[in-house]
């Protein structure tokens, strides 16, 4: 009984991690949609105009900063790309954002 209990908790809270998740992707949009961004991420190189038109409607969010972790982090974005320099690309794009974000321990650079 207890057993089948524990299970049921541990489902439950199963969908209510997966149910937040999906909403925060959805809020945010796929990071595919920043696939412009690539290039920048992978050198220290100025990112596109493209990349940072379409970077600026993640800041244009609810949840700017978990957007902006949520990208940099991606499986999309880590096939590839440099952390370091992923960081640095709302920077490059002189996008407006909250200074000092966090994303697992680096500092996005830049901010007001």
């Amino acid at each position: 009984m207890a057993n089948s209990s524990a299970v049921l908790v541990l489902l439950v809270v199963t969908l209510l991690v997966a149910t937040l998740l999906k909403e925060t992707q959805a809020a945010c949009g796929s990071s595919y949609d920043l696939a412009a961004c690539l290039p920048a991420a992978e050198s220290d190189i100025q990112p596109s105009a493209q990349c940072c038109t379409q970077l600026s409607s993640y800041l244009a969010t609810d949840t700017p900063e978990e957007c902006l972790c949520q990208t940099a982090y991606s499986p999309f974005f880590q096939s590839g790309a440099d952390i370091q320099f992923a960081i640095k690309i709302p920077q490059k794009c002189n996008l407006s954002y909250r200074a000092g974000i966090q994303c697992n321990g680096n500092t996005i650079p830049g901010g007001q």
